[in-house]
């Protein structure tokens, strides 16, 4: 099967990898370009965390507690992260 939990913490740290491999080779600028793409890969894997939550509920299984509280901390994060940037523009 898919390992849903693994794709989604792939997905918050391969933006953040590619981030430091360009700051250590000094392009500046396709390092700065990759925090839109952090923001969106930590926005598509806190939808597949929840996706997966979603479909291991509707198959009758359990629920890992440590995967539920990290998928509630990412959309919490995610949500404060979203109110001050509105708050900013303001």
């Amino acid at each position: 099967g898919l390992a849903w939990v693994t794709l989604a913490w792939t997905l918050i740290l391969m933006p953040e990898g590619v981030r430091r491999i360009f700051a250590g080779r000094g392009h500046t600028r396709r390092a700065e370009l990759m925090g839109p793409v952090a923001g969106f890969c930590t926005a598509a894997a806190t939808a597949i965390c929840w996706a997966g939550l979603a479909y291991d509920w509707s198959r009758g299984n359990g629920t890992s507690w440590l995967v539920l509280i990290g998928t509630v901390l990412l959309t919490v994060g995610g949500v404060a992260w979203l109110v001050r940037r509105l708050l900013e523009r303001r």
